[in-house]
C-alpha cells in the first residue's frame, strides 16, 4: 500500500502565503464595503419613500374639505 492514497495531513500543510492572505483580505473588504453601501442605499430609499408618503398625506389633509366622507356613501353617516 502506497502513501499516495492517504489524505494529506492538514496540520502539516504549508501556511498560506502573504499573497493569499492579502487576496482573502481584499475580498472580505470588498464584501464589507458592498454590504455597507447596500445598507446606506436602503436607508436612503426608505427615507425617500417616507418623504413621499408625508407629501401625499399632507396633500390629502389639505384637500380633505373638497370631498364627502366615505361613510356618507356607504350609509354609516347620518
Amino acid at each position: 500500500m502506497s502513501g499516495a492514497s492517504l489524505p494529506k495531513n492538514v496540520l502539516s500543510s504549508q501556511p498560506p502565503s502573504d499573497r493569499e492572505v492579502s487576496s482573502v483580505k481584499s475580498v472580505l473588504k470588498f464584501h464589507e464595503l458592498v454590504n455597507e453601501n447596500i445598507t446606506i442605499t436602503e436607508s436612503e430609499l426608505h427615507q425617500n419613500r417616507m418623504k413621499n408618503l408625508r407629501k401625499e398625506l399632507d396633500y390629502l389633509k389639505e384637500t380633505e374639505w373638497k370631498y364627502q366622507p366615505i361613510e356618507k356613501y356607504i350609509g354609516q353617516l347620518q
